[in-house]
């Protein structure tokens, strides 16, 4: 007759397993936000990286803070503490994606400037390329533009940014603390950052918008005073030509900015702190 297993054996593998599952809680929760932080920042969003990249690189940005991650998981029962555990995981899953969303803005700000540019010298959707980071068509100057400005954060060093400001977050929203101090005052703030997109947008962009207007005036006038030239098919070549010429005189102006917009990432610690506080 087989005999039964020592209790302090049983013991001792129940405390091992309890053992193993906080830990392996502690990297889930580690992993969450860095990964919102993954869906939404287009430096990742537009590498279009596996989904096993992904978690791999969460989990090696979550490995140095496993032990204070696993102090923030107080025990309690079970059935509370799989509900407290999935709140939790949701919620640094939400801090990543604000965190990445306030970082992503100077990035969304250069590349409407290229759609907005597109949009005025009468690119149609038809033969506009794919964005693979929302699957659909965007401008192609929008893209290039995108690509300059994801290629100026990896060059100065943003990445390293990026991670300092990732762990900083820790200190501003710990773990175990739930919801923010957030007052109306950050609110506002937020709004600004939205209103940020498109006001860089007119502001960088505006110089060829003016140009495209007075293309057009120009366009009406020939239609006018010359009804045997086909106004219609002659205005999007005039464009285009234009562009063309008017942005090698302003690349340089344009990279400047560029840089300067990519370069506001390493204050993002400031931007960020009124949200998380």
């Amino acid at each position: 007759m087989a005999s039964l297993p020592d209790p302090n054996t049983l013991a001792g593998l129940t405390s091992l397993f309890t053992e193993g599952m906080r830990w392996i809680s502690a990297a889930a929760l580690g992993m969450a936000r860095p990964a919102g932080i993954f869906l939404i920042l287009p430096v990742f969003t537009r590498a279009e990286m596996g989904t096993l990249i992904r978690l791999g690189l969460a989990f090696g940005l979550a490995f140095p803070i496993l032990g204070y991650s696993q102090q923030s998981i107080a025990p309690t029962e079970a059935d509370i503490q799989v509900v407290r555990l999935v709140l939790v995981a949701l919620k640094e899953l939400f801090v990543g994606v604000l965190i990445g969303f306030v970082i992503g803005i100077p990035f969304w700000a250069i590349q409407s400037v290229g759609e907005l540019i597109d949009t005025q010298r009468g690119i149609s959707n038809e033969v506009a390329p794919v964005d693979p980071t929302t699957k659909s068509q965007s401008s192609a100057l929008g893209l290039f533009l995108g690509l300059l400005g994801i290629t100026i954060f990896v060059a100065a060093d943003g990445l390293n940014t990026l991670v300092e400001t990732l762990y900083g977050s820790y200190g501003l929203w710990p773990i175990q603390r739930f919801l923010p101090a957030t007052d109306l005052d950050a609110m506002m703030d937020l709004a600004r950052l939205v209103d940020r997109v498109l006001r860089t947008a007119l502001l960088v962009g505006g110089p060829v918008i003016v140009l495209m207007l007075l293309l057009d005036l120009c366009v009406m006038l020939i239609g006018r005073f010359a009804p045997q030239l086909n106004a219609n098919d002659l205005a999007p070549t005039v464009k285009n030509v234009a562009v063309v010429l008017f942005m090698m005189a302003y690349a340089s102006y344009l990279f400047d900015y560029a840089s300067a917009e990519i370069g506001t990432v390493r204050g993002m610690d400031a931007t960020i702190g009124p949200f998380l506080r």
